[in-house]
C-alpha cells in the first residue's frame, strides 16, 4: 500500500514563489499559469492554472496514514496561521492518497484516522479530499 498526504493550492494568479515565502516551506511541485514544463512522459505541457503543492510521499516511507498526517502538520506547524492569508488562491485542499494492490482473495483494506489525526487535519482549515486507487500487482 502506498500512502501520501499532500497540501495543494491553485489559482489563476497564484505565484509559487510568494506561497513558498509566506509558508517558509519548499514545495515538492509548483508552477505558475502558462509555465511550460516537461510531463512525466517528457512531453512539453503548459500550465492552465498556477499550482503549489507539498506531498509526504518523498519524505516518509510508511503505510501508516497517521504518520503522514503528523509529518505534514509538523512541516507546516510554523505557518498554519498563514494559510488563510495567502493571496490569489482559488482552490485548496489536503489530499489523502491511498493506493492498494488488487487482492486476488478479495480482502478489503482499511486505514484509520485517530482523533489526533482529525484535529491535525482540521488545524489546516482546508477541505480534505480522499483519492483511493487500486492498482495491479
Amino acid at each position: 500500500m502506498k500512502i501520501a498526504v499532500s497540501i495543494y493550492f491553485w489559482g489563476e494568479k497564484l505565484d509559487p514563489a510568494a506561497v513558498t515565502a509566506a509558508l517558509n516551506v519548499r514545495p515538492t511541485q509548483a508552477h505558475a499559469k502558462n509555465e511550460t514544463r516537461a510531463s512525466s512522459t517528457d512531453k512539453q505541457v503548459t500550465a492552465k492554472i498556477g499550482m503549489w503543492g507539498y506531498s509526504t510521499d518523498s519524505e516518509i516511507d510508511s503505510a501508516e496514514l497517521g504518520e503522514h498526517i503528523l509529518f505534514l502538520q509538523s512541516k507546516f506547524s510554523d505557518s498554519l496561521n498563514k494559510i488563510t492569508e495567502l493571496k490569489n488562491i482559488q482552490d485548496s485542499c489536503i489530499d489523502i492518497f491511498v493506493a492498494t494492490e488488487l487482492n486476488k482473495d478479495g480482502a478489503d483494506y482499511e486505514f484509520e484516522l485517530t482523533p489526533n489525526n482529525i484535529v491535525a487535519l482540521s488545524n489546516f482549515g482546508l477541505p480534505v479530499r480522499f483519492t483511493i486507487a487500486r492498482v495491479e500487482d
